[in-house]
C-alpha cells in the first residue's frame, strides 16, 4: 500500500501588514462605480455597513405599516415583516459599491427559493466612511426588490470540495 498524503502543511508565520490591511479595507471606496460588493476586511466597518442596510430596510417596512422583527442571528434572512396575514422575509445588504451585485450565501438563496413571492432584498449602496471612520450615508442609494434568485442571476464565487474517501499516493 502506498504512503498516505500528509494532512499537515508546513507551519506559516504571519506578519502584521497594517498599511496593506488599510488599503484592502478601503479598496471599494476608491472605486465608487465598482459593481461588485467587494470584501470589507475590517469587522467594525463590515458591521456598520450591514447595520445601516438592516436599519434602512426595517424602517422602510415599518413606515408602510408592517410589524418587523429582527432575526438576523437566527437564520438565513435578516428580518421578518408581517401585515394583514402576509409575511415577507427581508434580506439586507450594505455596500460601498454601486450595488449592481451583492454577495449572498447559499443558505439565503435556498431560503428565497423555498419561499417564492415572500422574499425581499434591500440594498443600501454607495456608502462611505469619513476620515474618522464613521459611516456616511448621505449619498447612499436604497433599493428594495422582490427576491427570487434564478440560476442565471447567480455567479459562483467559491466552492467547497469535500473529500469522500481517503486519498492514497501511488508508490514511489
Amino acid at each position: 500500500m502506498g504512503a498516505k498524503r500528509p494532512r499537515n502543511r508546513a507551519a506559516l508565520t504571519y506578519h502584521p501588514t497594517p498599511v496593506l490591511d488599510e488599503m484592502l479595507a478601503n479598496d471599494e471606496s476608491m472605486y465608487p462605480d465598482f459593481e461588485g460588493q467587494g470584501l470589507v476586511l475590517d469587522p467594525k466597518r463590515r458591521k456598520a455597513l450591514e447595520d445601516a442596510a438592516q436599519s434602512r430596510l426595517e424602517a422602510y417596512y415599518r413606515d408602510r405599516g408592517w410589524e418587523v422583527e429582527d432575526v438576523r442571528f437566527d437564520g438565513p434572512y435578516d428580518a421578518i415583516a408581517r401585515k394583514n396575514g402576509e409575511i415577507r422575509y427581508l434580506e439586507a445588504k450594505g455596500t460601498q459599491s454601486n450595488g449592481a451585485s451583492v454577495t449572498v450565501t447559499s443558505g439565503e438563496v435556498h431560503h428565497a427559493r423555498r419561499h417564492p413571492g415572500e422574499c425581499v432584498i434591500g440594498i443600501l449602496s454607495g456608502l462611505r466612511f469619513t476620515q474618522d471612520g464613521e459611516l456616511d450615508d448621505k449619498d447612499a442609494r436604497f433599493t428594495v426588490s422582490p427576491w427570487s434568485p434564478a440560476d442565471e442571476d447567480l455567479q459562483a464565487t467559491q466552492y467547497r470540495w469535500m473529500t469522500t474517501r481517503e486519498t492514497v499516493l501511488p508508490p514511489d
